[in-house]
């Protein structure tokens, strides 16, 4: 399913919790995935949530997916509220993930 990053995350914590997390579900892990190749993995990393559990990031920002999206490939989010945005897999080569486009979806 598609990944997405909040604007308002700072320092590489989610902003995003209670209803917000509701309709914005953190990618939680136990651990970074092994699979991932050395320069994804290199990329990822893991961010605390007040619950205990462990988020994944991309380049420090906390990942997500969103309600909204019912199949792989699914952009439905991307935009929302001007502040969630899809991490682009081009991004992985640059400084922070794409971000363009918008759509009416709310946001939090």
């Amino acid at each position: 399913m598609t990944l997405y990053h909040l604007t308002r995350d700072q320092n590489g914590t989610s902003s995003c919790f209670d209803a917000c997390a509701t309709a914005w579900p953190p990618v939680v892990v136990d651990a970074v995935p092994a699979e991932a190749d050395a320069t994804l993995a290199q990329n990822l990393g893991l961010s605390p949530r007040p619950d205990g559990t462990q988020q994944l990031t991309f380049k420090s920002q906390p990942l997500y997916h969103y309600v909204g999206d019912s199949q792989p490939g699914d952009t439905n989010g991307q935009g929302s509220g001007g502040v969630w945005f899809v991490v682009d897999a081009p991004a992985a080569t640059s400084a922070a993930p794409a971000t363009t486009g918008a759509t009416t979806t709310p946001g939090y």
